[in-house]
């Protein structure tokens, strides 16, 4: 578990400023008085975990972008100390049935969400 005392100093991958995870990120490090160097911002998960990968050093990012990386071997994950809630959604047309295609992923997605919740310790919160 790495808490964010744990990050003093740390150079750190941040979310853009226009973002709702960087204020609730910024805010959880600022309520422990904990310092990190921010040397790179990102709009998405995906690429703080590239930056990972290629040695920037250290990010906070949705469990299953991480996940993804660590399965290939890129970056190794561990889980925060803190409340950082990661709400995922996903859009369909409206006006439209979805496809085979797109009802087979929404199956596969759910179940590997399951999966990755039960085997993490995550906690879905409505």
């Amino acid at each position: 578990m790495i808490r964010p005392e744990d990050l003093q100093g740390e150079r750190f991958i941040s979310f853009t400023q226009d973002t709702q995870k960087r204020q609730e990120i910024d805010n959880l490090f600022a309520r422990r008085s904990v310092e990190r160097e921010l040397v790179v911002e990102s709009y998405l998960s995906e690429l703080s975990c590239a930056l990972v990968a290629d040695g920037v050093r250290v990010s906070i990012v949705a469990p299953f972008t991480a996940e993804t990386f660590a399965r290939q071997g890129a970056i190794v994950h561990r889980p925060f100390e803190g409340s950082i809630v990661y709400a995922f959604r996903l859009l369909l047309p409206r006006n439209r049935p979805g496809s085979l295609l797109a009802d087979a992923f929404l199956q596969h997605l759910e179940t590997e969400r399951g999966r990755l919740m039960a085997e993490k310790g995550i906690v879905q919160i409505d």
